[in-house]
């Protein structure tokens, strides 16, 4: 078995009591996780797809492993991954589990039963504390408590109570789903007439128009005129007293629909109020019935309760039953619609969890599915928060949303006020979905709010199954609408729809009939329809293609109403029923048309007609040969007296079939032949319900999967059902019954017993009282001798040391009276308590004497204190009968003193007894303690004086007074130092004389002054100090000379700390100087560059200083030069030279192909073209000559022109070539040669000339 954690009160986990813990944990006989300590789960790491929570031994650090698991849900699921299984063992979890991972499967443990919880403890976790609210009223008291969130449904053992409301109504008596006498009544259809479009009404009546006819009213939409009727749960609204403003009205105005409202004005004359109207489609003028909730002043007796979502504190009344007080019950309250949330996560599975005050929803989660969980109270209306008017696809309910291929299975829906499922989607978003073998029992007490018709299942979208399920007891009109062709088949629903004034079991709306299957179930006890095709009848309409067959209902007012056309409805047996109630099988039919292509085909039924009421011959269904008829009629003439349950073999035993040979069984109508007797099928693919006796409902038994099982609905807290099929025992004396739906008790544990049965928690032992066993049907009081203060022990303590217990029963021991003791346990009397003996003393409850405390004593026995000693006297150790005068030397002036002080320094005792010790006089002292003589008194030495008496040290005179007498009295005795002179320490007997360099002018001084910067001192003992005279100065403090001004110097002033230096620009060679004008200017030529110079510098070649008294010298400028020391001027370039830089000693030559043209140029100019330069250092460039040029800058010579050129000019950049008909043979020429004669030359730039060829010339002829 598991070991409960230490950690059990963690805030995922509910806060459940310990015994509740235990009941999951011990009597679950489920497997245990592989750790109870921890170790090493820090360290251990997972590996795998499944994964483990434990809510008493896990912790969410770690990995959840077999060994280590998660302590919530949650945390699993966090650490899973798709494909993962998550395995969760025994435990109450309080936790919001939300998935958002595909293809994961949660489940319980083997044998193991977890809780999802919704509500929480009013004085727990809610942090609530209840207090009297309102005692006045002879039904009970109201209490009241803040809680720190909302709560919305409140439980006591796990039941629910009944939010407060008017009329008042009950769960346990049925009462809360019987709208006929426990819900008021509206009077719009009393006296109401049909009136025409011009009629005025009756007064007090309002025209109302409902199509195309025109009704007189009691009033319309958005007002309600109460009845003010007897009946047996109230007399009426005005006889009520209640003002109605503010409550919340449901109302069920609509016939199969009720709408929630707050009630906004109450006449309280006539017992009428308004509210916001209803969709006035929707508004019907006929049977109208409502109750008033959600407000204080409707709780008015025990069991209701009030929750105000006003109030910033969230505070909620409640009447406790049996004048309980509410601190000492079981409460809870619902804090949290949903416990499992999955949100766009295909593939989930979530197996094995039960619900208590929470459910499920899974939103675009296809192929998910919910098995084996039984939800108890899992989801209720939001009018305790102050809702009126829900949004009705927004609602706490179980529900999936737009899921294709969703199923849930083997579920139970127990206690809800609205649908005990919902699927919310498109046709194409919400398909495939199915509720197979579910149970379900007491639906919607309200049927307030909720999506079209008022229904225990809801299903949007298309193709949805309902198969294999059991319901019964349910307040909404249309039992199961579950959208477009549905499948609802092998189900059994009875005892339903018993609030609101219209309705079905089975609903089909015009447009959800094509492909429709209604099939196999059995349904019963129903005050509504059984199973209904809507929508207009005759004519062509979408109300068609439906089938119905092989159903057997009874005891249903209409079993099967078929409108529209082309439906199949063949093969149902309908039996019994109530005078007035509507037609077992109504094929509706009239002039207009309806159902002439229908198939009605080998129906068994008392009442087959075209009409809900009137007869078949005078309304008859259609007449088609080939697809109505061979129906068994009892309106049939041939019928009359006979019925269908006398054909049957034994109906009351539900066995529908026909008795062999009867006209049933010849004509072979009905949902089952005389022949269904065949044996179970081996397996789902052999089931044939034509040959075996199917059932419908539930089937559990994995060993019979055929056999309709019943439903244990969950014992509550306080019973258990140890058998299967069993009723719920109370718990007996000794024994309770913490959780609800359990199936054992437990004994009441040591330190607790319980006399009563049918209890859910055992009382504690109270004080004075202990419980040594499990299972005690009461408490024993503790016997003489012991006690016990706490409650819930399992023993009692003795009487300690120092005390007694006289009595049984005591919560108390009683202390042993001060004065006395008792040194032993388990005393039973006062008389073990015995008088402390002299010396000694006690207090109350002494386990023994105390010895009487140093300083203390006592001579007397059975005391409660000892006497202080006495000024003067002393008590020295523990547990002293006397005391002792102090001794010569000592003394004290204080009582209690376990010694005598010593004289102190300074004083003296001499005498025994003493209270007060003798000051030494003054001018005298004494250092010592314990003294005891007049003469250890000592004389003040020289130096010193004691000037008050009673002195431990004597006092020096201060620093700067010295003193050379023996026993001075007064500060007066010390002489002061004279002038010149110092004492340093105190307690001198001399003065000392200042040293050189040192004076004093004042008397009375401790030190002496240092003769200041710009002085001195040259004497001892002396009283001034010595100023320095121009021409010296002094730097330095308690010096005894002064220094002659350095040279470069000068001090012009006396008592002078420094000496002042030339300015810069000036020098002196001379010290002692005592005026600035013995500072020279630097002459031409020369500076001083900084201040304090004794010399002035020669300016340096290449730098020169035409004038006096400056402080550096000029760099020569560019173009100039200087070349000596101590030059006054600079010297320019000569022409033929430059200098580009500054501070030159010297000037450049000009490069050949350059010229200097000009004297002081810092730049040499090139050559330009056509002229050039061979020299250095010249002044000008050469033209080029005849014969000759230059063609670029910077040339240092001149190029001759080449043969076939020619140059006549000076300066040229380039020659010219020799003209057509010359010619230039060498180089250098000045000009070009003609041709001779006899030659020629056509081109330019030739070198010769070309000789004519007398071949080729023809000569004139003569004539």
């Amino acid at each position: 078995m598991r070991v409960i954690s230490v950690l059990l009160v963690i805030l995922i986990i509910s806060s459940v009591q310990l015994s509740l813990l235990q009941e999951l944990n011990y009597g679950s006989g489920g497997s245990s996780v592989g750790s109870t300590s921890g170790t090493g789960c820090s360290n251990e790491t997972h590996s795998g797809d499944v994964f483990h929570a434990d809510g008493f031994e896990g912790n969410d650090s770690w990995p959840g492993t077999y060994n280590c698991p998660t302590q919530s849900i949650q945390m699993a699921v966090d650490l899973a991954s798709a494909g993962s299984t998550i395995i969760v063992y025994s435990g109450v979890y309080q936790e919001v589990v939300a998935i958002g991972i595909e293809e994961i499967t949660l489940r319980a443990a083997d044998g193991e039963r977890v809780i999802l919880d919704g509500s929480e403890s009013v004085t727990g976790e809610l942090g609530g504390t209840w207090t009297i609210h309102d005692s006045s009223s002879s039904e009970g008291t109201v209490w009241k408590a803040d809680l720190n969130k909302d709560a919305w449904q409140l439980f006591v053992d796990y039941q629910e109570e009944m939010p407060a409301r008017w009329p008042n109504a009950n769960f346990s008596d049925g009462t809360a789903l019987n709208d006929e006498e426990y819900w008021a009544h509206g009077t719009v259809d009393s006296g109401d007439y049909l009136t025409n479009s011009t009629a005025t009404c009756s007064e007090g009546m309002t025209k109302y128009q409902d199509g195309s006819k025109y009704y007189c009213l009691n009033y319309l939409n958005g007002e309600l005129e109460d009845d003010n009727g007897t009946y047996p749960g109230h007399d009426g609204l005005i006889n009520s007293g209640l003002n109605a403003s503010g409550a919340i009205a449901v109302l069920n105005i609509g016939s199969f629909r009720t709408w929630s409202r707050n009630i906004t004005s109450h006449n309280l004359s006539n017992g009428s109020f308004t509210f916001e109207e209803v969709p006035a489609s929707e508004w019907k003028i006929k049977h109208h019935m409502y109750f008033l909730t959600q407000k204080l002043e409707l709780l008015d007796v025990p069991g209701e309760w009030f929750f105000d979502h006003e109030s910033e504190t969230n505070t909620v009344y409640y009447m406790p039953r049996d004048d309980k007080n509410p601190n000492q019950m079981n409460i809870r309250m619902k804090t949290k619609p949903y416990a499992m949330v999955c949100s766009d996560s295909d593939g989930i599975t979530v197996e094995g969890f039960d619900y208590f005050a929470t459910t499920f929803s899974l939103d675009d989660c296809d192929g998910s599915e919910i098995w084996n969980s039984t939800l108890l109270y899992p989801s209720t209306s939001k009018r305790s928060l102050g809702h009126a008017g829900e949004d009705m696809d927004n609602r706490f309910v179980s529900r999936v949303d737009d899921c294709m291929g969703c199923l849930i299975d083997s579920c139970d829906f127990l206690y809800t006020d609205g649908a005990a499922f919902e699927a919310h989607g498109g046709s194409s978003s919400s398909q495939n979905n199915t509720i197979n073998n579910s149970y379900f029992y007491h639906i919607d007490w309200s049927g307030s709010d909720q999506k079209s018709l008022m229904t225990t299942i809801m299903m949007d979208g298309t193709n949805n199954r309902f198969t294999n399920n059991t319901m019964h007891k349910t307040g909404t009109s249309a039992t199961i609408r579950i959208g477009n062709s549905p499948q609802i088949m092998f189900n059994e629903i009875y005892d339903t729809a018993y609030i609101q004034s219209d309705g079905t079991v089975v609903q089909m709306m015009q447009a959800e009939q094509s492909g429709a299957t209604v099939a196999y179930n059995w349904i019963h006890d129903v005050p509504k329809y059984g199973i209904r095709m809507d929508g207009p009848f005759g004519g062509t309409n979408s109300g068609r293609n439906a089938s119905v067959h092989h159903n057997v209902l009874w005891n249903a007012n209409g079993a099967i109403v078929a409108k529209g056309d082309y439906h199949n409805v063949s093969n149902n047996t309908v039996l019994l029923g109530t005078d007035g109630d509507r037609n077992h099988i109504i094929v509706l039919y009239d002039s207009t048309g309806g159902n002439e292509n229908s198939t009605i085909m080998s129906n068994a039924a008392d009442t087959i007609s075209g009409h809900r009421t009137n007869s078949n011959e005078s309304n008859p269904i259609p007449v088609n040969n080939s697809t109505i008829g061979n129906n068994w009629n009892g309106y049939d003439s041939q019928n009359t007296n006979q019925t269908v349950f006398g054909m049957l073999v034994s109906p009351e035993n539900h066995d529908f079939r026909p008795v062999f040979g009867s006209e049933l069984d010849q004509m072979g109508v009905g949902a089952y032949s005389s022949t269904q007797n065949a044996s179970a099928p081996s397996g789902p693919d052999s089931f044939d319900p034509s040959t075996f006796y199917w059932l419908p409902g539930i089937k559990r038994n994995s060993s019979n999967p055929y056999e309709q099982t019943s439903v244990d609905l969950p014992c509550p807290s306080g019973q258990y059902r140890s058998l299967e099929g069993g009723l719920c025992e109370s718990a007996s004396a000794g024994h309770h019954v913490p959780l609800w739906g359990s199936n054992f008790s437990m004994e009441c544990a040591v330190g607790t017993w319980q006399n009563d049965t049918g209890q859910s928690d055992c009382n504690q032992a109270a004080a004075g009282s202990y419980v040594s066993g499990n299972g005690s049907i009461a408490e024993t009081p503790c016997g003489l001798g012991t006690w016990q203060n706490q409650t819930g022990q399992s023993e009692c303590m003795n009487a300690t040391a120092g005390h007694y217990v006289d009595s049984n029963g005591s919560a108390v021991q009683t202390p042993c009276s001060a004065g006395t003791y008792n040194p032993n346990s388990s005393s039973n009397a006062s008389t073990d308590c015995l008088s402390t003996p002299e010396g000694s003393y006690s207090g109350s409850g002494a386990p023994s004497p105390t010895l009487c405390s140093p300083g203390t004593w006592n001579n007397l026995t059975g005391q409660t204190s000892c006497t202080n000693a006495s000024v003067g006297h002393y008590a020295s150790g523990f547990g002293s009968e006397n005391q002792t005068p102090c001794s010569e030397g000592t003394w004290t002036d204080q009582t209690g003193q376990s010694a005598c002080a010593q004289a102190s320094p300074g004083y003296f005792v001499d005498s025994n007894g003493s209270t007060t010790q003798t000051p030494c006089l003054p001018g005298t002292y004494n250092p010592d303690t314990g003294s005891s003589e007049p003469s250890d008194c000592i004389d003040a030495s020289p130096g010193y004086y004691v000037d008050q008496e009673g002195q431990a040290n004597q006092t020096p005179c201060s620093a700067g007074t010295y003193n050379n007498d023996t026993g001075s009295d007064s500060s007066s005795d010390c002489i002061s130092a004279d002038p010149g002179y110092f004492v340093q320490f105190e307690g001198s007997t001399t003065q000392s004389p200042c040293q050189i360099g040192e004076f004093q002018p004042s008397p009375g001084q401790s030190s002496c002054i240092d003769a200041q910067p710009g002085n001195f001192v040259d004497a001892l003992a002396s009283t001034s100090q010595s100023t320095c005279s121009p021409g010296f100065y002094q730097p330095f403090e308690g010096q005894s000379e002064c220094y002659q001004a350095s040279p470069g110097y000068y001090v012009h002033s006396p008592g002078s700390a420094g000496q002042t230096g030339c300015s810069s620009g000036t020098y002196n060679p001379l010290s002692g100087s005592v005026v600035s004008t013995d500072c020279l200017s630097a002459d031409p030529g020369h500076y001083v560059s900084s201040s304090g110079s004794s010399s002035q510098s020669e300016c340096w070649k290449g730098s020169y200083q035409p004038d006096s008294g400056m402080t550096t010298c000029i760099s020569a400028s560019p173009g100039n030069y200087v070349e000596e020391d101590a030059a006054t001027t600079q010297e320019p370039c000569t022409r033929g030279t430059y200098q580009y830089s500054s501070g030159r000693t010297s000037c450049l030559d000009a490069d050949p192909g350059y010229y200097v043209p000009e004297s002081a140029s810092s730049e040499q100019t090139p050559c330009g073209v056509g002229t050039y330069q061979p020299a250095s250092r010249t002044d000008s460039c050469i033209d080029a000559s005849p014969g000759y040029y230059v063609s670029s800058a910077f040339a240092t010579s001149q190029t001759a022109c080449s043969p076939g050129t020619y140059q006549p000019n000076d300066g040229s950049t380039q020659c010219i070539d020799a003209g057509d008909g010359h010619y230039v043979a060498g180089t250098g020429q000045e000009v070009h040669t003609s041709c001779p004669v006899g030659t020629y030359q056509p081109n330019v730039g030739s070198t010769g000339c070309i000789a004519v060829s007398y071949t080729h010339l023809t000569l004139p002829t003569k004539a």
